[in-house]
């Protein structure tokens, strides 16, 4: 395999193991969240860039959180 290729694919690990640590964050702060159960300010949810998790379930967000945690897994074990 070239340098140029070899190159290629870890820097495409390395965006994706910085994407799945980003995506984690954000599932952790909304499990987080909930778990505080006060009233949630709807500027924290934009401003964090979560928003699209406010209307999944506890249940939902945290299989995404297992599969968020095994792909990070996958990633940082090719580098």
């Amino acid at each position: 395999m070239s340098t140029e290729r070899l190159s290629h694919y870890v820097e495409h690990a390395r965006k994706g193991e910085q994407r799945n640590r980003l995506v984690l964050q954000r599932i952790e702060r909304m499990l987080a969240l909930r778990h505080n159960a006060g009233p949630v300010d709807d500027d924290i949810l934009v401003s964090s860039g979560i928003i699209h998790l406010k209307n999944k379930t506890t249940d939902e967000l945290l299989a995404a959180q297992r599969f968020s945690q095994d792909q990070l897994k996958r990633y940082e074990y090719r580098l």
